[in-house]
């Protein structure tokens, strides 16, 4: 799992490298971050890299005071948040107690964060090793091979009729969710690859109309 983490690259900040960095690590991550190359506007270098991360996590940690006890934080670290929501990665903000609320989309966004107290700080490891699982919770798959052979012998003449269709279905746990509908084209593409990409602990069942030459269905599903 690729990790971006944004954090002010400075000796106050430098315990989010002592401390997050190894326990993301241990967590199997691998991390990316902008140190190199950061400051002004967030370069293009960045946000490709946010891009083609799996999740953020961003410390808004204090940076100059803004008046009657509040801090603002790095921009830069706003930004490299807003580019993770913009792309629809999972993210956590991480925000040091006495920082001002950056406002905008990230304040709409109504996520949940962490919390930093520096006297704190442990709690809020803790809070960030719950992250990182659940991140790799939302960004990792399975791969699940269609069988039996005897299924994919029978489905196979149908892959070039223009009424296939299948549906699928994942249950975790006790929940089961709600049938996803493939079209003809899509039913064609997942049956030939022969893999679907599922959650961890996830159960798969794909179930294909058995549909006669004249066009009839068949009432009984296929469950591979």
């Amino acid at each position: 799992m690729r990790v971006f983490v944004g954090y002010g690259y400075n000796a106050r900040d430098k315990w989010v490298e002592d401390y997050v960095f190894p326990l993301a690590v241990a967590f199997g991550c691998d991390l990316v971050h902008g140190k190199l190359v950061y400051g002004g506007a967030l370069p293009d270098e960045i946000i490709k890299m946010i891009r083609l991360s799996d999740a953020m996590l961003g410390f808004t940690t204090r940076r100059e005071p803004s008046g009657e006890g509040l801090y603002r934080t790095h921009p830069w670290v706003v930004q490299e948040l807003l580019t993770a929501h913009a792309g629809d990665l999972p993210w956590v903000e991480v925000r040091e107690a006495g920082v001002e609320s950056p406002g905008g989309i990230l304040d709409a966004a109504g996520t949940q964060r962490i919390e930093y107290q520096e006297t704190e700080r442990a709690d809020c490891l803790v809070k960030i090793a719950q992250a990182l699982s659940r991140f790799r919770e939302l960004t990792s798959i399975v791969t699940v091979r269609l069988g039996p052979a005897t299924a994919v012998d029978d489905i196979s003449p149908f892959l070039n009729d223009n009424t296939f269709s299948c549906t699928c279905e994942t249950v975790r746990g006790a929940r089961e969710s709600s049938p996803a509908a493939f079209l003809s084209d899509q039913s064609r593409a997942v049956f030939l690859f022969s893999s679907v990409a599922l959650s961890p602990r996830s159960w798969f069942a794909l179930r294909f109309p058995r549909e006669a030459a004249c066009g009839a269905p068949h009432t009984k599903p296929w469950i591979l």
